[in-house]
C-alpha cells in the first residue's frame, strides 16, 4: 500500500497528490457483500478517505470501546515486532503473528519445553 497522509484533521489533496491515488476504483462495486474487489481496494479507499476526513472525525464512528481495542492490539503487533528474535524463535514467530501478545508469550514456554523433549 502507498505511504497515506492520514493526519488528526482532515485535507483535501495538493495537485501533486493526485497520482498516488490512481489505484483507487474507479467506481464502488459490491462483490460478496462487500465494497470493492478485495482487501487490497478496500484498504487503499479507507486510506483515501481517511486523508480527507482525519482520524478524529473517524473515531466518532462506532464504539470509543472498538478503537482503543484497535490501537491496544496494533501496540502489541509493533511491541512484538520490535522484539528481536533469536535461536528458534525466529523458526516459530512467524506462524505466531496473528496471535495476541499475551498468547504469544504464553506459547513461549510451551515451545521451550517441546525444543528440551526433542533433544
Amino acid at each position: 500500500m502507498k505511504d497515506l497522509d492520514i493526519r488528526l484533521q482532515g485535507r483535501p489533496w495538493a495537485t501533486d497528490e493526485m497520482a498516488r491515488h490512481d489505484e483507487l476504483p474507479g467506481r464502488l462495486e459490491m462483490v460478496g457483500g462487500k465494497l470493492c474487489l478485495d482487501d487490497e481496494q478496500r484498504m487503499l479507499l479507507l486510506g483515501a478517505l481517511l486523508e480527507h476526513v482525519g482520524t478524529a472525525c473517524a473515531v466518532q464512528l462506532g464504539p470509543l470501546r472498538a478503537w482503543k481495542d484497535a490501537i491496544a492490539q496494533r501496540q502489541e503487533d509493533e511491541d512484538w515486532d520490535a522484539m528481536p528474535a533469536v535461536g528458534v524463535e525466529q523458526f516459530w514467530r512467524p506462524a505466531t503473528q496473528r496471535l495476541s501478545f499475551k498468547k504469544r508469550l504464553e506459547l513461549k514456554p510451551l515451545v521451550k519445553k517441546r525444543r528440551k523433549k526433542s533433544r
